[in-house]
């Protein structure tokens, strides 16, 4: 007996556990490609954890607040595609990624690279600040 039509509804039933319906996959995904880029690596192994396990972690620090979501996610969907497409590090595309976001963008009163890098940056320091502070252990989660 074949259970072809099974495959489709288990898949979706995997990918759904573990977030809500609000929480997009990318954020991770994305998160952990920007998370893994050699300096950031560093940075995680200093406080005691590793891309998988900070990015778990960040999820969870701002799951109820939308805005930081939504700047977070502009932040490492940039820098992740930018990172795939030329397999350069994070901070030489950073640069380039806020410069290219100061060019007007006629019409566009979305959020840039550039107003998603300070969001960045304020959850990163607080993030591994916290990590280190629970010996690698997530407070959020």
């Amino acid at each position: 007996m074949k259970l072809y039509w099974l495959a489709p509804a288990a898949l979706a039933l995997i990918a759904a556990c573990g977030s809500d319906e609000t929480e997009t996959p990318t954020l991770f995904s994305n998160c952990v490609t920007v998370m893994s880029d050699p300096e950031l690596s560093r940075e995680l192994a200093e406080a005691s954890t590793s891309p998988d396990a900070a990015c778990t972690c960040l999820q969870a620090h701002v799951k109820e607040d939308e805005d930081t979501k939504r700047m977070l996610g502009i932040f490492f969907s940039d820098l992740a595609s930018a990172m795939q497409a030329s397999g350069e590090s994070a901070e030489d595309l950073a640069g380039r990624l806020i410069a290219r976001s100061m060019l007007p963008d006629e019409g566009s009163d979305d959020p840039t690279f550039a107003d998603a890098m300070p969001v960045f940056n304020n959850v990163f320091e607080e993030l591994l600040s916290d990590i280190e502070e629970n010996d690698g252990a997530c407070p959020a989660v």
